[in-house]
């Protein structure tokens, strides 16, 4: 059973890989970049995998060569590093980080879990190795609630595990085809959302609604095929009151009913997309869904009934990548390489901001109150905010 990859975010990805890699000092210092609009505070070294996390005082991230790294957060110098035992090209080098029960969890391919203090490693779930069906379990991102991790996988299945020790509370198999993977579990309540795709020729999956005490599954939504666009849902949904909102690769939007999965409304595709897919994730910010796409625009939609409120061109190429916020700001890597911070009530743009030394930001910004850590090509990357 081989590991499956959204093509369209591959493809994006491998755009920013093939940047150059900065030189190996943990911290550099630096001004304002001549055409930046963002005091950098510091760099922290490593090529930088997923979206980093922080516990107030440090912050942690992963790298495209197998490590975790804690730094400080005022400072950006190095507390401690650690190593996992994954091995290119098995493995997504992570999606992101997450704080629960002492630990630092850290997917690569399997999740790994530090100790959030020192670094030295508490525990490994690998359910190939342990006699668990499934494998990948930690090739995509994972959510937690403080006490329980929850993760999809390569494999068709979703997990829940203690966050202290790692031992498995409960395993559903959504599909075990082969050729079907689960991504962005996100927390609601009793419930956990998952996208799944099923990598056939064209693309189709749904969005499943879990009981997260024991992993039944409450309803899925599978959308309709239409060839030759794809039918999979792709990126986190966004709970919304009684809706859960989530992005098509036919480019539309759908609001499904939390209670049955059933359709309410819709939000149209893009005209200006070329080819058939389109990549468009969400987030809820300032009581505004906004959403990316492939296309050079970000869009604002009134998330109670699905009209567009505003639409900005970024500037900067596609924004088809993960989007963090603040509450106020969204900010988005682009296909430039660049970081974008806009308005969410408005969409109005508030800065551009170029990497240092050519590096390019990458998927996906932590937003904090004071400063936004934005993994690069060439590092952690600390900006005032």
């Amino acid at each position: 059973m081989s590991l499956r990859f959204p093509e369209t975010k591959m493809a994006l990805l491998g755009g920013f890989l093939m940047c150059v890699v900065l030189g190996a000092c943990d911290t550099k210092n630096f001004g304002s970049e001549p055409d930046g609009h963002r005091r950098i505070l510091w760099v922290a070294g490593g090529a930088v995998s997923g979206q980093p996390a922080t516990d107030g005082d440090r912050v942690y991230y992963g790298t495209t060569d197998h490590q975790l790294i804690a730094v400080d957060r005022g400072s950006g110098l190095v507390q401690w590093r650690s190593h996992t035992d994954a091995r290119s090209p098995k493995t997504l080098n992570g999606a992101n980080v997450v704080i629960a029960a002492g630990n630092v969890v850290f997917g690569d391919y399997v999740i790994y879990a530090f100790d959030q203090a020192t670094g030295v490693r508490r525990w490994v779930f690998d359910p190939e190795a342990q006699g668990i069906p499934g494998h990948a379990a930690g090739a995509y991102k994972q959510a937690t609630d403080g006490s329980t991790i929850y993760a999809g996988s390569g494999s068709g299945h979703v997990y829940a595990l203690n966050a202290g020790d790692g031992s498995l509370i409960w395993v559903s198999a959504l599909s075990v085809d082969g050729q079907t993977s689960v991504y962005d579990p996100v927390i609601d309540g009793e419930t956990l959302y998952v996208t799944v795709r099923h990598f056939t020729n064209p693309i189709s999956g749904f969005v499943a609604a879990i009981n997260r005490i024991d992993g039944t599954t409450l309803w899925s939504h599978v959308f309709p095929a239409d060839p030759p666009t794809s039918s999979g849902p792709v990126g986190r949904v966004v709970p919304f009151k009684n809706t859960v909102i989530v992005a098509n690769d036919d480019g539309k939007i759908y609001w499904l009913d939390k209670t049955t999965g059933a359709t309410k409304w819709t939000a149209p595709r893009r005209p200006d997309v070329i080819g058939y897919n389109d990549l468009r994730p969400l987030i809820l910010a300032a009581n505004v869904l906004v959403a990316g796409s492939l296309a050079n625009y970000l869009t604002g939609y009134d998330p109670e009934t699905g009209t567009q409120i505003w639409e900005t061109n970024s500037g900067q190429g596609s924004v088809g990548s993960p989007i963090a916020t603040d509450g106020v700001t969204v900010f988005q890597p682009n296909a430039s390489g660049t970081l974008g911070a806009f308005d969410a009530a408005t969409g109005a743009r508030r800065w551009i901001q170029s990497g240092p030394n050519e590096a390019w930001f990458t998927p996906y910004p932590l937003v904090t109150d004071a400063a936004v850590f934005a993994p690069s090509t060439g590092g952690l990357v600390a900006l005032e905010k």
